[in-house]
């Protein structure tokens, strides 16, 4: 993840030596042994990563709870906003930049900038094509190395992977840094990265990000999930109340960056029964979700929701002492069938909409 904090002045004078470095054609290369992903999809790589492990270097020195941004341009590139924690000062150092393509879209190789014409290689070689969930990123040498992932933690197993694939690579792996993660990052200022962000976010309609998590975790035999239908996408199935089951749901991750977002649009076609959109915060399978209802009656409803009036559940019971819920720390969104009423179910969504005043 190429960083470089925005105001202080040491770190400008670092940006004009990286600047007469990157007018050479060398910092946009990659390793010799190294290949970027291919089959890469932007639109699933875009929104917010955490910074779980770095190879040190001096425009990112001392940072912690590192977070990158990137949302998509007009001009089809990818505007970049990262944000440290300086340890020592104890203020947030923030950084807006640019990126664009090397070559063709389904490759993992673009050029970033943060200095005027100035770009360096931004080349991901290790990715988690099944959910996006991690992705290993090199510069042009085996001087800058990132591990990127959607949360603040990344399973050991998975890292010790990344950690030995980037050895392979030549990195030298024993001076990686594991920056900490347990500060809340802060928005983007109105005057640039607000402006940047649209007034309505689609969420991608690909059935594949998708995944069921029926009351099976319990022993129940509900089963559903979600198919492409005719206007979108349709969530689709059996609920049953057997084995103490009784609830069927669908989830995925947001990877749509959703600062600045008040509300939420659905338009779908029920069958009458009351369904609920859900909202986490983590990546996890259990624990706090964010819940409302609604009632369906068989035609097209266009149906709006208050992100704050969003409740928080832990496994059907409501909890107290929780602050309104903020989209930006949004990390999954759900469907889910638990009225109580065992048989089919059928719930067609053609569009979710992420909204903006």
């Amino acid at each position: 993840m190429l960083y470089s904090p925005r105001t202080p002045s040491r770190f400008r004078r670092v940006l004009v030596a990286a600047g007469l470095c990157l007018t050479l054609s060398g910092c946009l290369g990659i390793p010799d042994n190294a290949e970027a992903v291919d089959d890469f999809e932007l639109n699933r790589y875009l929104g917010t990563w955490y910074e779980i492990a770095r190879l040190d270097h001096r425009f990112e020195r001392g940072l912690s709870n590192v977070t990158a941004q990137y949302v998509l341009r007009e001009d089809g590139g990818v505007d970049v906003f990262n944000s440290g924690f300086d340890t020592n000062k104890g203020t947030w150092s923030e950084a807006e930049g640019k990126a664009f393509f090397i070559g063709e879209p389904n490759i993992g190789r673009l050029k970033v900038s943060f200095f005027g014409p100035f770009y360096g290689a931004y080349n991901i070689v290790e990715l988690d094509k099944t959910d996006y969930r991690y992705a290993m990123v090199i510069g042009p040498n085996t001087d800058y190395l990132w591990v990127l992932a959607r949360d603040a933690t990344l399973e050991a197993s998975v890292m010790a992977r990344l950690i030995e694939r980037a050895g392979a690579l030549g990195f030298p792996v024993d001076e990686l840094i594991f920056p900490e993660h347990d500060k809340t990052p802060p928005r983007h200022s109105t005057s640039q990265g607000d402006k940047k962000m649209p007034t309505v976010t689609t969420l991608n309609m690909e059935s594949s990000d998708w995944r069921s998590v029926h009351d099976r975790v319990m022993g129940g035999v509900s089963e559903g999930g979600i198919i492409v239908a005719d206007n979108g996408l349709r969530f689709q199935g059996m609920l049953s109340l057997e084995n103490n089951g009784g609830f069927a749901s669908v989830r995925r991750r947001i990877t749509e960056p959703l600062d600045g977002v008040d509300r939420v649009k659905l338009r779908v076609q029920g069958d009458g029964r009351r369904y609920q959109i859900r909202f986490r915060q983590d990546g996890n399978r259990d624990g706090v979700a964010w819940r409302e209802q609604f009632d369906t009656n068989g035609s097209w409803q266009d149906i709006e929701f208050a992100i704050s009036e969003f409740e928080p559940v832990f496994r059907g019971r409501r909890l107290s002492g929780f602050d309104p819920l903020d989209a930006s720390s949004v990390r999954q969104i759900g469907l889910m069938l638990a009225d109580g009423q065992p048989g089919p179910y059928q719930l067609d969504i053609s569009k979710i909409e992420f909204l903006r005043p």
